[in-house]
């Protein structure tokens, strides 16, 4: 008698969003929490930077560069990322290079009628985010056993894409208006900083630890947990 693996569909989506929550709540909303703060940071500051840059009189050639600038050294900060990761671990590696990159959001919107300090802020914030996401996906991904890992990375990404599509709407038709660049972008760090805490306090340290512990070897022992994995 041939077995068969559930169907894609909303029953197999929700029994994978049971099964990383019954594994562990503290885990999953670290990782949620992780990719919902950051990401919505970086994707506010990508979508509205070159409109922030117009709106202090930049034409569209100094509004590219800045924004090249802040791409290309990103480029960089991956590269850098890669190398710390394994080093300072993955908890430090994220838990002080997302404040700061936040921090230098905060800075540009201070300073941003001084062309050299803007540059500067904005490359800040570009290198600084690019060592925290790559390290925020390594991490996520080994949070959780093999049988969960893919359900529990991709869950936490559907998240924060969910949440950073409404980000253009919510960065520039609200909060931009109605508190200001520098507020807004204090309060996104706010968000980013109880995120990190949370992780420092609720979910432990992956550097150097084998993939699978205990758990995965007790979980697999369950049926469900040898099922695909794939978010729909």
């Amino acid at each position: 008698m041939s077995s068969r693996s559930p169907s894609p569909g909303p029953a197999a989506a929700v029994e994978q969003l049971r099964d990383i929550w019954a594994h562990s709540p503290r885990i999953t909303s670290v990782a949620w929490s992780l990719f919902a703060t950051v990401m919505l940071v970086y994707y506010a500051a990508l979508s509205w930077m070159p409109s922030i840059l117009k709106e202090e009189g930049l034409g569209d050639t100094a509004t590219f560069m800045n924004t090249t600038v802040m791409s290309g050294v990103g480029i960089l900060g991956v590269l850098v990322s890669t190398a710390l990761v394994d080093v300072v671990g993955r908890k430090w590696l994220i838990g002080v290079s997302a404040p700061v990159a936040t921090l230098a959001l905060v800075v540009f919107a201070l300073v941003m009628r001084a062309p050299t300090g803007s540059v500067v802020a904005i490359a800040m914030f570009g290198f600084v985010m690019q060592l925290t996401i790559p390290a925020m996906y390594a991490y996520v991904s080994e949070l959780y056993p093999t049988p969960l890992r893919a359900s529990g990375f991709g869950w936490a990404s559907s998240v924060s894409r969910a949440l950073t599509g409404f980000a253009p709407l919510l960065f520039g038709s609200v909060m931009w208006p109605a508190l200001g660049l520098a507020v807004t972008f204090a309060v996104l760090g706010l968000a980013v900083l109880a995120a990190v805490i949370w992780m420092a306090i609720a979910a432990p340290e992956t550097k150097g630890r084998g993939l699978d512990g205990d758990t995965a070897d007790v979980r697999a022992k369950d049926p469900r947990a040898v099922r695909e994995q794939t978010v729909v």
